[in-house]
Formats: C-alpha cells, structure tokens, sequence
C-alpha cells in the first residue's frame, strides 16, 4: 500500500492508494487510517487503480474505517475503482455505501461540496 498526504488547494484530505485489498493488505490499511484518525484527519480518499482484488476482509475494513470516519464527521471517498473490485463490492451489499469517482480530482473536489 502506498500512502500520499494531499496538501494544497484542497486541504486536510489524505489520499491512499492501495495495490491491494485482500486479508494480506487490509492491516496496513488499518492502521495508516487509524493513525490519520488520530490526528484528526478525517477525510480520506482511497485510490483503488492498482487494486485487482479485495476479499472480504478487506471489505470489513473499509467499512469499519467508513462508519469509524462517519461518526466523527468524516469520510471515505473511493476512485479509480477496477470493474472487478467493483462487482465484488456490489455483490456483498456494500457497493452503494461509499461515494465513489472516476478520478481522484473529482473525489477530492467533492470534499469541497461539504
């Protein structure tokens, strides 16, 4: 997993993307969201491009961190998501929880909307 902080015009938004999101993975994700929590960063963009399978713990923890983020007024934002990764979180249910972009301009531009 490889993490960006985004700083500038769109401030206090972290950007994440992730290779990988299956059992081997989620726990580095976990924790960079949870150290980002803690810092009091509380939007997050997840750049899923590189992403050609997700399982489901990688799911769980992406919806722990949305909920977690959510009610600390925060959020989750996903982009570049592959067709496969897609159908794979349609399947479970959890296709329609988070907002998702097809390029992480819009997604960050989105924060602004708040």
């Amino acid at each position: 997993m490889q993490f960006s902080r985004r700083v500038g015009k769109v401030s206090n938004i972290n950007v994440l993307r992730c290779d990988d999101l299956s059992a081997s993975c989620v726990v580095s994700l976990r924790n960079k969201v949870n150290r980002l929590m803690s810092r009091r960063h509380l939007n997050v963009v997840i750049d899923l491009l590189s992403a050609k399978k997700m399982d489901a713990a990688g799911i769980g923890i992406l919806v722990e961190k949305l909920l977690r983020l959510r009610a600390q007024k925060g959020d989750i934002k996903l982009c570049r998501i592959r067709p496969e990764v897609s159908r794979m979180m349609e399947r479970v249910g959890v296709g329609t929880l988070f907002e998702t972009f097809q390029t992480k301009e819009e997604a960050l531009e989105s924060f602004r909307e708040i």
